[in-house]
């Protein structure tokens, strides 16, 4: 279970914030409308918890950015819910 400051586990629906740093992979900030999850995990060498999520990826102002899917694996206490610039 993610430890209690952290957002908790996303469900789909949620509309997500993330800086490059936490999440695998990709460049500058993610934001993503999750349409799918994975069961949490713990990755290697690491403590904290994180979650894979398909999505769709959005802009800053949380308008659609492509139809195309993505994934990304999450560092779940670094989430933000919400689409925030």
């Amino acid at each position: 279970m993610p430890p209690a400051h952290s957002v908790g586990i996303l469900k789909v629906g949620d509309t997500i914030t993330v800086a490059e740093r936490d999440y695998m992979y990709g460049t500058g900030t993610l934001w993503m409308r999750v349409t799918s999850v994975e069961p949490v995990q713990v990755v290697d060498g690491e403590r904290e918890h994180w979650q894979t999520v398909h999505g769709l990826a959005l802009r800053r102002d949380g308008s659609q950015l492509s139809d195309r899917p993505r994934y990304a694996l999450v560092r779940l206490a670094a989430v933000r819910r919400g689409v925030q610039p």
